[in-house]
């Protein structure tokens, strides 16, 4: 059997094959894949770790030790390239939270709570959140790989990685959800063209 992959595709393969290799190369990182009209692909080795996944968002928390990232929030906006046409100028963005040092009551070593907020154009409420955001918000433009985006949130390099990458110059590739869910209506649209056929009825559509 012949398997035609799509470039997309061949680029989340090549992507996801990458992450293991960004994670082993700091005390933690987190990677956000976001190339899907889904939820992102998220990776991360913070200790205590929770990820919360919708289309186009995503909620990591974990904790950090040793506690070398600087405490505040900040955040990063992603832009489109100016002639894309398939969305607005600000297309992601990522907003870092990083707690005071905390004691780990078992006795174990000092660490700081860390949650990333990361949403995409697509969400319900991206525009009122990036406007929300405070003036002076670092940018960067997308360029279709990986980028680090470390400094940009005033995380610690080898402490604290953080690893974004959208979509770029191209329509959304829809979700597996979203498919199952055309192919549904499609079917039933059939059956009903069906048995109206059956019955003599005219179908209009």
């Amino acid at each position: 059997m012949n398997v035609k992959w799509q470039p997309q595709a061949l680029g989340m393969a090549a992507s996801a094959m990458l992450l293991l290799n960004l994670s082993s190369a700091s005390a933690a990182s987190i990677t956000i894949l976001d190339l899907t009209d889904g939820s992102p692909l998220v990776t991360t080795d913070l200790a205590d770790k929770s990820i919360d996944l919708a289309p186009e968002v995503a909620f990591i928390s974990g904790n950090l030790s040793p506690p070398a990232v600087p405490p505040g929030i900040r955040s990063v906006i992603l832009l489109e390239p100016p002639e894309d046409p398939f969305g607005p100028r600000a297309s992601d963005f990522l907003t870092l939270d990083v707690g005071e040092v905390m004691q780990d009551p078992a006795g174990g070593p000092p660490f700081r709570p860390i949650k990333v907020t990361f949403m995409s154009d697509g969400a319900p409420g991206f525009d009122q959140a990036v406007a929300a955001l405070p003036t002076g918000t670092p940018t960067v433009d997308e360029d279709g790989t990986i980028q680090d985006v470390t400094h940009l949130l005033m995380s610690t390099p080898g402490n604290l990685d953080i690893f974004v990458q959208s979509d770029f110059k191209s329509s959304e590739v829809p979700d597996s959800g979203s498919t199952i869910s055309l192919l549904g209506l499609a079917l039933a649209t059939l059956l009903v063209v069906a048995r109206c056929a059956s019955k003599g009825e005219r179908v209009t559509i």
